[in-house]
C-alpha cells in the first residue's frame, strides 16, 4: 500500500452512549463504547447541521402513518416494507425511524417476559426535539444547557405535554451507514461515500430496520441503557432520532438517537409545546 493509499485507511471506533435515569437524585454516566472519548456536553466527533449524502436510499415504499401503531405488531413488524427500505438521507421519514425503533425496543422487552410499553406521542416528541437539539447545537448529553426550559428530561416532557413526566431517558450517536464495527474503511471522494477496500463497492445506508437493531445492540451492551430497556418501572415508550453529518471524518452519515420512557404512573397530558415530527 503506498503512504497516499494508507493516508486514506481509517478504523471506526464505536459510536457514543449515554443512559440517565431522572428522579432528582440518581444520574447515571455517560457511557462510552470502545475507544471513542466523551464528556457531558460533546458528542463522539462533532455534530454539524445535516446535509445530503450522495448514496441515496431505495425510495418508493411510502411513508409512515402513526395510525400504523394501531396494525403494525411484534409479530409483524420486520416484514413491513417501509422498515426494510434503506434510509434516503436527503429525505429522512422520521416518524417511520422513530417507529422502527420503537418496535426493536419493545421486541427485546418481549424476549426478557417484560410487558410490551405502549406508544405515546408526547414521549415521541420529547425524544425526537432532544436529539434534534444535540444535533444542531451540537452537544451529547442529557442536559440541554442551551435552553433554561429544556434542560432536564422532565423539561423536554413538560414542553412535549406531559403534566407529569418522570423519565428516564437513554441516548446514543451511530452510524447511518451499514457499517461493520471494528473493519477499516476509505473514504471515496464525495462527502459520505466509504467501501472497505480502496475501489471496493460503497457501504450502502442502513435500512430502517437494520439501524434500530444497531442501536438496539448498542444500549442493550451496556449496563445503564439496558438497565433503563428492561426496567419494570417503564409504563410507556417514545422514541427519536436525527441525522446528520460529521464534517470532521469524511462527511460521515450520522443519527442522535434517545430513548424516553415514562416510569411509574400514567401520562396526565398538559399544553404541548413542541410538534411531532
Amino acid at each position: 500500500m503506498n503512504d497516499r493509499r494508507q493516508s486514506f485507511f481509517h478504523r471506526l471506533g464505536s459510536p457514543a452512549l449515554g443512559a440517565l435515569i431522572f428522579s432528582g437524585m440518581l444520574l447515571l454516566p455517560l457511557f462510552l463504547i470502545q475507544c471513542m472519548v466523551v464528556g457531558e456536553d460533546v458528542s463522539a466527533r462533532g455534530a454539524n447541521q445535516a446535509a445530503e449524502r450522495t448514496v441515496p436510499g431505495d425510495g418508493g415504499a411510502g411513508r409512515w402513518d402513526r395510525k400504523m401503531y394501531e396494525t403494525v405488531t411484534l409479530a409483524n413488524f420486520r416484514e413491513n416494507p417501509l422498515f426494510q427500505e434503506r434510509i434516503d438521507f436527503a429525505a429522512v421519514d422520521y416518524p417511520r425511524l422513530d417507529a422502527v425503533i420503537f418496535y426493536a425496543t419493545n421486541e427485546i422487552r418481549r424476549k426478557h417476559d417484560l410487558s410490551f410499553l405502549p406508544y405515546r406521542p408526547e414521549l415521541e416528541r420529547a425524544a425526537f426535539h432532544h436529539a434534534k437539539r444535540m444535533v444542531e447545537k451540537r452537544f451529547f448529553s442529557h442536559t440541554d444547557s442551551t435552553a433554561a426550559n429544556r434542560r432536564s428530561p422532565n423539561d423536554r416532557g413538560k414542553l412535549a405535554g406531559i403534566a407529569n413526566p418522570f423519565l428516564a431517558e437513554n441516548i446514543a450517536e451511530s452510524f447511518g451507514i451499514a457499517y461493520t464495527g471494528g473493519r477499516s474503511v476509505y473514504p471515496r471522494g464525495e462527502p459520505g461515500a466509504f467501501s472497505y477496500t480502496a475501489q471496493g463497492a460503497l457501504i450502502p445506508p442502513h435500512t430502517y430496520l437494520s439501524f434500530a437493531d444497531d442501536l438496539l445492540e448498542l444500549w442493550m451492551n451496556s449496563s445503564g441503557h439496558r438497565a433503563n430497556i428492561l426496567s419494570s418501572n417503564a409504563l410507556f415508550l417514545g422514541c427519536g432520532a436525527y441525522y446528520y453529518t460529521d464534517s470532521s471524518f469524511f462527511g460521515m452519515p450520522k443519527f442522535k438517537a434517545v430513548q424516553n420512557f415514562q416510569w411509574f404512573k400514567e401520562i396526565e397530558e398538559g399544553p404541548v409545546t413542541d410538534p411531532l415530527p
